[in-house]
């Protein structure tokens, strides 16, 4: 069983509460699309990191053990939301590759609904 698992660490202690997660679910081999939506991905996290929680999962296999899925995360299993991006719980892209910019805006939309500051530059 292959997870691809993004531990972000902080540099500095962060409370779970302080954070938010972050789902990708990609086919099994992961097609083109969605090596670009984990290529986006990557870059849309810059310089948010330390508030974030982030899985990359392949369709057929789970989260490491301890991890539960969100209810977002089950949904796009269900709905086979190849690629989909699942923030804060919710199933925000389902089936497009969205821009690193586009993913970014939706991640700091979710932390400022958790009240988390951020300096979103």
């Amino acid at each position: 069983m292959e997870i691809v698992y993004y531990a972000i660490e902080a540099s500095e202690m962060i409370f779970m509460s302080e954070r938010i997660r972050v789902e990708v679910l990609t086919a099994n081999p992961p097609t083109l699309k969605c090596r670009e939506v984990v290529m986006n991905l990557k870059e849309a996290i810059k310089g948010l990191e330390r508030y974030l929680e982030i899985y990359v999962v392949k369709q057929g296999q789970t989260l490491p053990k301890g991890i539960f899925p969100t209810q977002g995360l089950v949904r796009a299993f269900k709905t086979r939301s190849i690629p989909g991006i699942v923030i804060d719980g919710h199933l925000i892209f389902s089936r497009i590759v969205p821009s690193s910019q586009e993913i970014r805006n939706e991640i700091i939309k979710a932390l400022k609904n958790k009240n988390i500051e951020v300096d979103a530059k």
